[in-house]
Order: structure tokens, then C-alpha cells, then sequence
């Protein structure tokens, strides 16, 4: 991006929908499976995303897809950002990380119904619902 500050991270940043529901129960379970505490959550709709996008990072604003920003700031979307936070997690769940090697024609698909229909499925808060623990993995 022209003229866009270099970024460089600690910790990959997980970030998705804040107020999907489905999205919080799969953040919990993140944190319970990441026994390394390697990666960080964070709200699309929250203040770690919109200092991303001021610092040059392409975060979209949609909250259709979850968004993978790793500690070099490379950004990834939807199916490939899930199959990429696999690489984080420890074994067997990094083997999950293998679906990438599904073409992304296959695998998006799939991860837009999901995306479309995850309200009407798992509901929705007008909040972020993670719980306080871990507060240190989870960014405002």
C-alpha cells in the first residue's frame, strides 16, 4: 500500500464479527486449543482493527469474513485465514491447516454459506460476548 507505515506485530491477530455468536464460541475454543498463547483476538467492529486500517494494514470493513493479520502484517480473508490460524495451534489441530491445499474455489464457497447464515443459525449479540478470562489474547 503506497505509503502505509511498515507494521510488524507481536502476535498474529485473529479478527472477527463481534457480535456473531458463532464467531465467540469459536474464538473460546481458540483459546482453549492455543496452549502456546500465540494468537490474539480482536472485534472487527473494535479499536485494534481501526488502528490496523489507519497504519496501512488492509483489514476490510465487512464483517463477512474473519481476518488473519500475521506478525509481519501479511492479511488474510474467509476459508484461507481459518486454514492459516491452524498453523499457530498445536498438533492434531494443525493438521487442519492442510485444507488450504482445497481450491480456494471449493473451500470460499462453503465458507460464505456458513458466513450468510450464521446469524439466523447461532444468533447474534448487540456486543462482544467472550468472557473476561484471558483478557491479555483478547484486543479491544
Amino acid at each position: 500500500m503506497a505509503g502505509s507505515r511498515r507494521v510488524r506485530l507481536r502476535n498474529p491477530i485473529l479478527l472477527f464479527d463481534g457480535q456473531c455468536l458463532l464467531c465467540a464460541r469459536a474464538v473460546q475454543f481458540l483459546l482453549r486449543i492455543d496452549v502456546h498463547r500465540t494468537l490474539r483476538f480482536a472485534p472487527l467492529q473494535g479499536r485494534t482493527a481501526q488502528t490496523l486500517r489507519r497504519r496501512g494494514v488492509p483489514v476490510p470493513e465487512s464483517l463477512e469474513a474473519v481476518v488473519l493479520v500475521t506478525p509481519r502484517a501479511a492479511v488474510y480473508q474467509g476459508s484461507t485465514a481459518l486454514c492459516r490460524t491452524a498453523r499457530y495451534l498445536r498438533w492434531p489441530w494443525r493438521a487442519t491447516a492442510l485444507l488450504e491445499l482445497v481450491p480456494v474455489a471449493v473451500r470460499e464457497p462453503l465458507y460464505q454459506w456458513v458466513a450468510v447464515h450464521r446469524y439466523s443459525w447461532f444468533g447474534r449479540s448487540n456486543q462482544c460476548s467472550l468472557p473476561g478470562a484471558d483478557r491479555e489474547r483478547l484486543l479491544p
